[in-house]
């Protein structure tokens, strides 16, 4: 009786392990910070900083803290325009790359001027994740649907886990 008891339990435990095991560390929004300064390197507090998804209009903001850092999270995947918005200073523009589970960097160092000017920057080189060491893997529809399919996990470890009781229950019996 005891040992059906341990094997169904084990079963159980195995079977929610199996389910529960996909639900851990999926991330599929992005992030982008960096720090705002001006020409001389100084940190430029209280800019305001804008990123728009310009495939879906999705808009997020966010401000500088006292040492010019700025970071906004959960961002849908795709290209933005970033844009800050700064007293004393020219509105700067630039185009992010925001990737699942990744954090982009962009940092801006503004120059002075009036509002009314903006400053774009084009042809930069690409933003690179430099504040995390992990390794990340971006898998397109194609690549997923590609993938072989061996069923249902469900139905693979009811067969398993049956397999399993009827060999110890016959185990146990001899």
């Amino acid at each position: 009786m005891r040992s059906g008891l341990s094997s169904r339990l084990m079963c159980f435990l195995v079977l929610g392990l199996a389910v529960s095991l996909p639900a851990f560390a999926q991330k599929i929004t992005g992030d982008i910070s960096g720090t705002v300064t001006d020409s001389s390197g100084a940190a430029v507090p209280k800019a305001v900083v804008t990123a728009i998804n310009q495939g879906t209009g999705e808009k997020a903001t966010a401000t500088t803290n006292d040492t010019g850092f700025y970071r906004m999270v959960n961002l849908s995947p795709g290209q933005y325009r970033l844009t800050i918005e700064a007293p004393g200073f020219k509105n700067m523009e630039r185009q992010a790359t925001v990737s699942i589970a990744l954090v982009t960097q962009s940092d801006f160092s503004l120059v002075v001027g009036s509002k009314g000017e903006t400053v774009e920057v084009q042809g930069v080189a690409p933003l690179v994740e430099t504040t995390e060491d992990r390794l990340s893997t971006l898998f397109d529809d194609r690549a997923v649907a590609d993938l072989p399919n061996m069923g249902e996990t469900s139905t693979i470890c009811w067969t398993v886990c049956l397999e399993c009781s009827a060999a110890r229950a016959a185990a146990s019996r001899a």
